[in-house]
């Protein structure tokens, strides 16, 4: 998960989920604020990411939560989204798999 913004329903985090549908999806989920733990809420849906042709088999934020990479080896690349962008391709990466 990656950190997300506050908003009127408190802090959150974000998850991102690769599709079969060629879709990368990302959630906003509200954090939990009770010491023991329990429901964090119900995860809504962001965004719908569609830069690739094929399923998309895996996903991964960096280390600031800031960039996000999809993979599918279907399209055969890479492809690199940027959240302070408002999700705008970053980067597309596709000489890995010549």
């Amino acid at each position: 998960p990656a950190p997300a913004e506050p908003d009127e329903h408190g802090p959150a985090f974000l998850l991102c989920s690769a599709s079969i549908d060629n879709h990368v999806i990302v959630w906003r989920v509200p954090r939990t604020t009770s010491a023991g733990g329990g429901d964090a809420g119900h995860a809504t849906m962001l965004r719908r990411l569609t830069a690739h042709r094929g399923t998309v088999k895996g996903v991964a934020w960096d280390p600031t939560g800031r960039l996000l990479a999809s993979q599918s080896p279907d399209d055969r690349k890479v492809v690199v989204f940027n959240a302070d962008a408002d999700w705008a391709v970053e980067a597309e990466v596709t000489k890995a798999f010549e």
